[in-house]
């Protein structure tokens, strides 16, 4: 299984870090270590853009399971605690 590499901080909520965030995928790209790409995004007008470069749709559901695994990961580790205690 691959490993799950973050290229955006989540906690960060201020522009300027989004917009650096983004700048560096797209370097990635350009160095031609980025194979392909998918992305949701909420716009300010409440409205959800999604896209994908270079995946057919098993590459797409594959991709999109990673992000689920990772939200996973998060939810356990923030709550670890209890799930320690829970035995």
């Amino acid at each position: 299984m691959a490993k799950i590499v973050k290229f955006f901080n989540e906690q960060e909520k201020e522009q300027a870090e989004l917009v650096e965030q983004l700048e560096n995928l797209v370097e990635a790209a350009k160095a031609g270590n980025l194979k392909n790409v998918m992305f949701a995004g909420e716009l300010s007008t409440g409205e959800v853009a999604t896209g994908y470069c270079h995946l057919d749709l098993p590459e797409r559901q594959y991709l999109s399971s990673h992000i689920q695994i990772d939200i996973n990961f998060d939810v356990v580790r923030a709550n670890i605690d209890q799930i320690i205690e829970f035995e």
